[in-house]
């Protein structure tokens, strides 16, 4: 099945040796308040497309998801310690959903943060399978 971003991506040559379709993989990510927020669900190349850095490298193309609620909102918290305005960039809110082998291939190995990149494919919908948990920013 052809990754959403497909184009963009195969300009990287990238190898994902290190990918795999999961199963019901419990996930983390940072929102907005309403489920439905269009960019709730679009990589950093999409949501900011001045962020150059974003463009270095294939996963600028992926979401990013964390394995831990706490995990993901620890790591917000510290990105957002001396850039107070980032969660109108980043989100306000954790959601948690499942992952499926339909929805695309996540990354093996999580860093040391907890967290993973996920590749979607083509016309995936994550909202129907993702709750917002917890409001950790206010935008400001």
């Amino acid at each position: 099945m052809p990754l959403k971003y497909q184009a963009e991506i195969d300009a990287y040559n990238a190898s994902f040796n290190d990918y795999s379709e999961v199963e019901n993989k419990i996930a983390f990510r940072w929102t907005f308040e309403q489920i439905t927020h269009p960019n709730n669900f679009l990589p950093v190349t999409k949501t900011n497309p001045s962020n150059k850095k974003a463009f270095e490298h294939v996963t600028g193309w992926a979401l990013s998801f964390f394995e831990t609620q706490q995990q993901s909102k620890a790591r917000l918290q510290y990105i957002s310690e001396d850039k107070p305005k980032a969660y109108k960039k980043l989100g306000t809110h954790i959601a948690e959903g499942k992952l499926q082998k339909t929805d695309g291939i996540c990354q093996i190995q999580c860093d040391q943060f907890g967290h993973f990149n996920f590749f979607d494919y083509e016309n995936v919908d994550f909202t129907p399978n993702f709750q917002i948990k917890e409001q950790v920013g206010v935008i400001g």
